[in-house]
């Protein structure tokens, strides 16, 4: 073989070097076309902008991204939205909403769905299919689970969320739950918690469960803090440990202040509270919050459920909860106790059937009395006292702006769709004891309207299943031309190795 020969060999086998390269690179940008690109850089103080569901749902592709609700998302056309992280791979960011000139969020999150399942049977105190790496997947919430993150001013309307327990499952012998079974949770913003901090969250809709650790907002939490945040979730519950109307179990260091659930609430088997179920450890505080409701439940508390996983301190809130009321139909209940004194400044309505001990039975007036001193509250003549800082809404007052319609204002971005500044939506008590729930709670009023925003979600589906069809055949075309352009560099560099001169 000449030389003038081997210089273009050589030089055909750099171009299809070359070839290789640029294929391979338009392969991984085609590949990273069907991701979900953001505005913003995904730090705390720029954060990645959500306007879309998509975008919601691609928080899963970067778990330690800071976010920011910049429109109010319409989960209707997921059937069953997938949680955002799990035991193994948890949740480590933020995520935040501006708020209006009337103080609530500008934006929420509506009609999410969500049906989990955990198959399997006890067998030496241990539920099969648990994985030890976490990764089960048994967590059922908007986040699975959450480590260390902060959720503020985020607001969940109309959620359904079920959860269920398939097989023969039982309690251990000192009534906790065999291993595996604590990675069963239910919480409509998180299932499990580490470490985080939610402000000013609400959530409204419905929580069903036959498994463990079932809240209205949080499932369990551990070392934690939640502050100004409020439940009007109906939850349902047929499990065996810890149920709450806001909060399924707390352990470790858990403090919640202003804070308060108003809804219809069926415990289950043991450890069930209309505010919290079950608490473990001596530093867990309650401030400032408030139950009220229906309750319905055959044994434990009205307020919180029990406290170091013993029955025998069902109704023990004196250590735990200060500066608190209960109030709402109690129903189930086989003992009403009997008058306790008065410890914290803790009172249950007389009418609510049932007294906690550290609670005194008192009338509204009374109570209405006792709380002009504690300065989160404030009272008004006819309605029992009400947290200063906390502002409710309705899923109403919220609506996806589309194209991204909307108008910025300094750093806050303002919806033009919001909610009425002048308009009253807190919810709370009333003077007969019954409750004014909002008509978002049950999950089903204003449907037809919200899902009015919903009329071209056919048309978008089939236009993403059109756009990942195409990014499909673009990959296979591109591998083709990339495996051709393979084999003839390898060719070439064949021919050059055997006809190379022999300089022996």
């Amino acid at each position: 073989m000449t030389k003038q020969i081997r210089i273009k060999m050589v030089k055909k086998t750099v171009m299809y070097i070359a070839c290789i390269c640029m294929l391979f690179s338009l392969f991984e940008i085609c590949l990273n076309a069907g991701a979900v690109s953001y505005s913003g850089r995904g730090s705390k103080s720029d954060p990645y902008l959500i306007y879309t569901a998509e975008q919601l749902d691609g928080i899963r592709d970067n778990l330690v991204g800071h976010y920011k609700l910049s429109n109010t998302i319409d989960l209707s056309s997921y059937s069953n939205f997938k949680p955002i992280g799990n035991l193994k791979t948890p949740f480590k960011g933020s995520l935040t909403c501006d708020l209006g000139a009337d103080g609530k969020p500008l934006y929420a999150i509506k009609n999410l769905k969500m049906k989990v399942s955990a198959k399997g049977s006890t067998k030496k105190e241990k539920f099969s299919g648990y994985k030890k790496d976490g990764s089960s997947g048994w967590e059922a919430g908007l986040f699975g689970c959450a480590d260390g993150s902060s959720f503020t001013n985020i607001l969940i309307f109309d959620a359904n969320i079920t959860s269920t327990i398939e097989g023969d499952y039982q309690m251990n012998p000192d009534s906790t739950p065999n291993h595996g079974m604590d990675d069963m949770a239910t919480g409509i913003l998180v299932a499990i918690g580490k470490g985080i901090t939610v402000k000013g969250c609400g959530v409204s809709g419905k929580v069903t469960s036959s498994s463990n650790h079932i809240g209205g907002m949080l499932g369990i939490i551990y070392n934690s803090n939640v502050s100004t945040s409020w439940s009007v979730a109906t939850v349902t519950s047929t499990g065996t440990w810890g149920t709450g109307g806001l909060v399924g179990s707390a352990q470790g260091t858990v403090t919640i202040t202003e804070s308060f659930y108003n809804g219809t609430f069926t415990g289950g088997k043991t450890h069930a509270g209309a505010f919290g179920g079950s608490v473990y450890g001596d530093n867990i505080k309650i401030k400032d919050c408030w139950a009220a409701g229906t309750v319905k439940t055959e044994s434990s508390g009205c307020f919180i459920g029990t406290k170091n996983h013993s029955d025998d301190n069902t109704l023990s809130n004196t250590d735990i909860a200060s500066q608190c009321y209960t109030v709402g139909k109690i129903a189930g209940r086989k003992q009403v106790p009997t008058l306790k004194r008065l410890k914290n400044a803790n009172f249950a309505a007389k009418e609510a059937g049932v007294l906690e001990v550290g609670f005194c039975a008192a009338t509204q007036d009374e109570i209405n009395s006792a709380f002009k001193a504690f300065p989160a509250w404030t009272v008004k003549s006819g309605s029992y006292p009400q947290l200063k800082n906390v502002k409710t809404a309705k899923a109403s007052d919220y609506k996806p702006l589309s194209n991204q319609q909307n108008t910025t204002t300094g750093d806050n971005t303002q919806n033009t769709q919001g909610s009425d500044p002048t308009e009253t939506t807190d919810t709370e008590p009333s003077a007969t004891g019954t409750t004014d729930i909002p008509a978002s709670s049950g999950g089903e009023t204003n449907s037809t309207q919200d899902n009015k925003s919903n009329d071209n979600s056919d048309t978008d589906d089939d236009l993403r299943v059109m756009s990942h069809t195409a990014e499909t055949l673009l990959v296979i075309t591109l591998s083709i031309l990339a495996a051709a352009a393979l084999a003839g560099s390898v060719a070439t560099i064949v021919v050059i190795v055997k006809n190379k001169p022999n300089n022996r």
